[in-house]
């Protein structure tokens, strides 16, 4: 990256390597809600990726429970039961593809 600021010369800005290595590791993770959910089960459109999301949301006012989160793809249908209104964390992790370095 180039970095150019008024007055002083150009300066050219480099992260090593080794510096990155751990940046794949991460899990990031976004707040998201409020949305119709069914109690049963969590599914969400997801992309076709490497990778596992799962849902965090309060059950009660001081639990937390945690969901691995279904594909639901052109079937996601609301059900003729009631559904709920909740907010939570979708947390990305990627997963390891097969014959990848690591």
């Amino acid at each position: 990256m180039h970095a150019t600021a008024g007055l002083l010369p150009r300066k050219s800005i480099g992260l090593r390597r080794e510096w990155l290595t751990g940046l794949a590791k991460l899990a990031p993770t976004f707040r998201f809600g409020p949305s119709c959910a069914i109690p049963s089960r969590s599914a969400c459109p997801s992309p076709p990726i490497s990778a596992a999301w799962t849902w965090t949301h309060r059950t009660e006012v001081d639990r937390w429970a945690e969901e691995e989160v279904v594909h639901a793809g052109h079937e996601a249908l609301l059900p003729p039961d009631p559904v709920v209104a909740q907010e939570g964390w979708l947390r990305f992790t990627p997963t390891e593809e097969e014959g990848s370095d690591g």
